[in-house]
């Protein structure tokens, strides 16, 4: 049988796995052999020319795109590492991001949940490709505002009491002083029942 390399194998297993089971199977004729490399040889030498860090990324199966030469290697590679060093960036500033909130007292779980919601944000701003949030994508991007309110609402009140009181008395100073502003009597009395739930909340905390 003609000598097949390890490298040729691990190449064809990733994309062409069919070709791969043929080459894989005892006893290959040479004449197979020679027409599998040959009918690869282009494609495999353009994967050679990946560096091994994005081929490890992309568990060595490469965009068909690139194999067929409608994609340079040279654009496939320069866009992979920008991704990369983007990746490392946001990675750092979400690790810098967390370390912060726990300085200031918030549990690991409340700041798991934070991280999620802010690395969620960045998504969907990278989808945005740097436009506006289409409807659905301002949905998701409210979405974890909202939670970002319930874990920290929620962490305040099992761990930091004190916080939770001060937020609760400046909503309740707010609301009172936006009472003053409204003319009509519903407004009023929909204003009334906030303060009500208000200090009952602040009567209720420990």
């Amino acid at each position: 049988m003609a000598e097949v390399s390890k490298d040729f194998l691990r190449f064809l297993e990733a994309n062409f796995y069919s070709d791969w089971l043929k080459l894989s199977a005892p006893d290959v004729p040479e004449d197979v052999v020679t027409a599998i490399k040959m009918k690869y040889a282009r494609e495999y030498q353009i994967w050679r020319e990946i560096p091994e860090d994005i081929k490890s990324r992309f568990r060595d199966k490469v965009p068909n795109d690139v194999l067929n030469g409608h994609e340079s290697v040279q654009h496939f590679v320069n866009t992979e590492h920008q991704k990369a060093e983007k990746e490392e960036k946001d990675t750092a500033e979400l690790l810098s991001f967390s370390v912060n909130m726990l300085a200031l007292g918030y549990a690991v779980d409340t700041v798991k949940v934070m991280a999620e919601n802010r690395a969620a944000r960045e998504n969907l701003l990278h989808a945005a490709k740097g436009g506006k949030l289409s409807p659905e994508q301002l949905i998701e991007w409210l979405e974890t505002r909202k939670k970002d309110i319930e874990a920290i609402t929620a962490d305040w009140k099992k761990y930091q009491p004190e916080k939770h009181v001060l937020h609760l008395a400046k909503m309740l100073a707010r609301e009172k002083r936006r009472q003053k502003r409204l003319l009509s009597d519903e407004d009023r009395a929909l204003s009334d029942q906030r303060i009500k739930s208000l200090e009952k909340k602040l009567n209720e905390t420990p």
